[in-house]
């Protein structure tokens, strides 16, 4: 049924409205009966065959196209790249806001009149084209930007995953479907708008020259076998844009190339003590965390133990060099490679498990599916988007995720939520087994998942 609506909506272009509104235009045309105000579909069409011969004629389309394109990609360069910088700078958005504000809101004809100022007539259409497709493409990659989940940006910072894999999997996903819609719609107005300038400049040899001719000595046939071509020229770039996103688009979601392991970390020395000192800590003006004062030695096995609000996530946040402290000195633990599972899954969701496992580390495919498997995981649900998965599933693969990453300090923040009583025996002796020799720092409400750790208490 899916295959029979794909299809469906692949053929769903309504070729036989076109078919109407051109058989409107040849009642409209016979109606009139003036070819110096409206010619027939026919004429337009024979007209459009003979231009099809003239060398002239492939000029000015060459001229047309190569300026409009220009500007279209200057355009898409200029918006991306400013997009990024407002999505890391706030006061690049606050400085960009009014110009895009105006640009959007500023007549064409007004901004081909300024720019005439500015440019020979000859540029006039890239500058034009580059104006016009810039703020769209600004804000809608700026949206994608800002719509990238920022717990999963919180998670790859933690795993210390290299900015390239994280543009790929994690920045793009969300990017691309406001990157491409953006990029087709400034396709189609740099056509207009690039266009329209030239026939208000008249640059010698472009398309919008050709329309301005053909105006003025009233030659009719010309003037639409010309607009049918520039309607052409702008469908035939949007076709050819949207096919090369999408050739991109796939190959970025491809899955990673396969890794060698990487090294293990070296073991921290026992005895070697970790300290939160003075450490405060405040949501809204509210203090969560205040003057605390807290000892630990490598290697060993805490449990952080609270009633609820007593800061116990706070305080691992904070451990982990996630949270910026009002106050202490958390920098002992932030300079050792942590990893963790966090409360939330965080996982990539269009991905697979192995491919979770892989974007924080170069582990092989082979030990990824080896210690889900070990977690309980099946192989066939090994090649399935994690989005399928239930609850306990997603948390088995969270907790893969944190073993597997190279670590000194593991942080588990209630890891075990969601997962019956056999499952969380077997996955919690994985944990400690594969933990064996690393500080594990674990905040849990369920006393029997602390069983062998040292208690340390918060008061609220």
């Amino acid at each position: 049924m899916d295959v029979k609506r794909e299809k469906k909506n692949r053929i769903s272009f309504p070729w036989w409205a076109a078919a109407f509104w051109i058989l409107v235009w040849e009642a409209l045309a016979r109606l009139v009966n003036q070819s110096l105000l409206l010619v027939s579909p026919l004429e337009a069409a024979r007209r459009l065959i003979q231009l099809l011969g003239e060398a002239s004629f492939w000029q000015s389309v060459g001229f047309s196209l190569g300026h409009i394109l220009l500007g279209f990609l200057l355009g898409a360069l200029l918006g991306i790249g400013l997009a990024i910088l407002s999505y890391r700078f706030r006061w690049v958005e606050q400085l960009l806001s009014p110009l895009t504000a105006t640009i959007k809101a500023i007549p064409v004809a007004s901004f081909v009149i300024l720019a005439l100022l500015w440019v020979s007539k000859q540029n006039l259409s890239v500058l034009i084209s580059l104006l016009i497709g810039f703020p769209v493409i600004y804000g809608n990659a700026l949206t994608g930007l800002k719509n990238t989940d920022p717990s999963r940006i919180e998670m790859a910072r933690l795993f210390r995953v290299p900015f390239g894999r994280q543009l790929r999997a994690l920045y793009l996903p969300s990017l691309a479907p406001y990157l491409l819609s953006s990029l087709s719609i400034a396709m189609g107005l740099c056509w207009k708008s690039g266009v329209a300038a030239e026939v208000i400049g008249t640059p010698d040899g472009s398309m919008g020259e050709r329309l301005y001719n053909a105006k003025i000595y009233l030659e009719t046939a010309d003037l639409f076998a010309w607009t049918v071509m520039v309607v052409l020229m702008s469908v035939l770039c949007e076709k050819l844009l949207k096919l090369m996103l999408d050739l991109v688009q796939k190959r970025l979601s491809a899955p990673m190339a396969d890794a060698k392991p990487a090294p293990e970390l070296a073991p921290v020395e026992v005895g070697s003590p970790l300290h939160v000192q003075d450490l405060t800590v405040r949501y809204d003006g509210k203090t969560v965390l205040e003057n605390l004062n807290l000892n630990f030695s490598a290697g060993g096995r805490y449990c952080i133990l609270g009633p609820s609000g007593s800061g116990k996530t706070t305080l691992l946040r904070a451990m982990m060099g996630l949270l910026k402290p009002v106050q202490g000195d958390v920098s002992a633990f932030t300079q050792k490679q942590p990893s963790a599972v966090f409360q939330e899954d965080r996982l990539l969701s269009w991905m697979n498990a192995v491919e979770n496992l892989r974007f924080v580390t170069d582990i092989t495919p082979e030990d990824a599916s080896a210690l889900l498997m070990r977690l309980g995981l099946d192989e066939e649900s090994l090649a399935q988007p994690v989005s399928e998965f239930s609850g306990g599933m997603k948390r088995r693969v969270s907790i893969a995720r944190a073993l597997c990453a190279p670590h000194h300090i593991l942080y588990l923040d209630e890891p075990y939520k969601g997962l019956d009583e056999s499952t969380r025996r077997k996955v919690q002796s994985v944990v400690e087994e594969m933990s064996a020799g690393r500080t594990v720092i674990l905040v849990t409400h369920d006393l029997r998942e602390a069983e062998g750790y040292t208690p340390v208490s918060l008061q609220p």
